[in-house]
């Protein structure tokens, strides 16, 4: 599994190296994503370990899957991606977890997650760029999705399919702890 330390180096390099072959000043960079300069500045120095909402709000700027951010790319055809190399991205105190397991920066850009949430857990997401899809799989417990006025409830073996260039919450909506596959499709920004 890679570090705390591997993923603030990849993202450190990855960021400027994106932010920097768009021509984009640090300025540029935080209006776009309305992350401050002193975060980016922070976080291009791998002086701060970036949350994960930061972490989608410049990929969100940059239009690229988070993947691209925290990880090198690899040349091969075929890529395997071994579960020690996964990034668990946000957590709770509860036990509660994200990990993004891999990730594509072609034109289609993917991104696969799978997450756990313990009772009573959630988490809110701000909205992505504009197209972004995103596709659950709910593979044990209860999931509910809220996106603006429209809340979905899902049980193991369902699927939801939303927009998700607007702000949206998971929760767990039943007793034991909720296990879901997530694909992240990225729309233009």
């Amino acid at each position: 599994m890679a570090t705390s330390e591997d993923v603030k180096s990849a993202l450190s390099r990855n960021l400027k190296r994106l932010r920097m072959a768009r021509g984009w000043s640090l300025d540029d960079l935080a209006t776009r994503s309305g992350v401050s300069r002193a975060m980016i500045v922070q976080v291009e120095g791998a002086k701060t370990n970036a949350s994960l909402g930061t972490i989608c709000e410049l990929a969100d700027a940059l239009a690229v899957p988070v993947q691209s951010l925290i990880e090198v790319p690899k040349e091969n055809r075929i890529q395997l991606v071994p579960a020690a190399e996964t990034s668990v991205l946000w957590s709770d105190d509860a036990g509660s977890w994200a990990r993004l397991l891999c990730g594509t920066s072609t034109r289609e850009k993917l991104e696969l997650w799978s997450w756990s949430l313990a009772p009573k857990a959630e988490y809110s997401s701000k909205a992505h760029g504009h197209g972004t899809r995103e596709i659950i799989w709910v593979m044990s417990g209860s999931l509910s999705v809220a996106t603006g006025s429209a809340d979905t409830k899902a049980s193991a073996g369902d699927c939801i399919i939303f927009e998700a260039d607007h702000q949206h919450t998971y929760r767990n909506a039943g007793r034991g702890t909720c296990e879901f596959s997530m694909i992240v499709q990225l729309g233009v920004a």
